[in-house]
């Protein structure tokens, strides 16, 4: 494991508020997501694994705290300087529809941030980066003039994917991203996530509540109960022997099969 994070989280806080109550939706917390190895973040439902990804990704402020990636604290960047390090620093988000203009082909979507960050290629340049990045998530290049509604949801969720893609970044944060779709499918895509980090040298922080699916993608595992993490370190330690008791119940809601924990197969 590298000495030095690839992203690092420090005491990062941040509480909303609504009319006469207030929820502390992150609450002092700190992680570190290392090169080479991904972090899966646990937590039930309104845990505040979301808000964290949201101010990760400065989409929302945070009270407090730090946000280190490669070493650079994002919350001193001004707007250029936070748009030079979006290049490295991507999403993909729960809902693969919602995500995607109605209105824009698969193409016109994955284009979109060559478009914006790589003004210097040419457009036949920009059109053969898009064709591969759809061949290389395992769609058919030919359905490229094809627009969201007329794909299956993992099919827009490839698309989702291949648009974090574009762009070669370092991190990809990774916010549900199977949670909206068929349980026949979820495995797909977990599978082209973990081959797209063997073939691409990827980083991620996974989001899920899915502790199975997890197990299966992540070398580092930190739980999120109530804004806190209460839990955080290498995922086989955690599976094997957990010390919060927290983790304790999420990991007994796993389905077990035969004794052993449902995983997706390896494809």
């Amino acid at each position: 494991m590298s000495s030095s994070p690839l992203l690092s989280v420090r005491n990062l806080s941040k509480t909303f508020y609504n009319r006469d109550s207030f929820v502390r939706a992150v609450d002092g917390v700190s992680l570190d997501v290392f090169q080479d190895r991904t972090l899966g973040l646990v937590g039930e439902s309104g845990s505040g694994k979301t808000s964290l990804a949201k101010l990760i990704l400065r989409l929302e402020k945070p009270d407090a705290g730090e946000i280190l990636f490669q070493g650079v604290d994002l919350l001193k960047l001004n707007r250029k300087e936070m748009m030079d390090v979006r290049m490295e620093l991507q999403v993909i988000f729960q809902d693969p529809y919602g995500s995607l203009n109605p209105r824009m082909t698969a193409q016109e979507v994955i284009m979109e941030p060559l478009e914006i960050f790589m003004k210097n290629l040419s457009f036949h340049e920009k059109r053969q980066r898009v064709l591969n990045l759809i061949e290389l998530v395992g769609l058919d290049p030919n359905f490229s003039q094809r627009l969201p509604h007329e794909f299956s949801g993992g099919q827009r969720q490839r698309i989702s994917i291949a648009r974090a893609l574009a762009l070669h970044p370092r991190l990809i944060i990774c916010d549900e991203p199977i949670a909206a779709l068929d349980v026949s499918i979820q495995s797909q895509i977990i599978n082209l996530l973990k081959r797209l980090k063997s073939e691409l040298g990827l980083n991620y922080l996974f989001i899920s509540h899915d502790l199975a699916m997890v197990k299966y993608l992540c070398d580092d595992l930190a739980v999120m109960h109530f804004g806190k993490i209460v839990e955080h370190g290498d995922s086989e330690i955690i599976y094997s022997n957990p010390r919060h008791i927290y983790t304790k119940t999420l990991l007994s809601s796993i389905p077990k099969l035969m004794g052993q924990p449902a995983l997706p197969p390896v494809l």
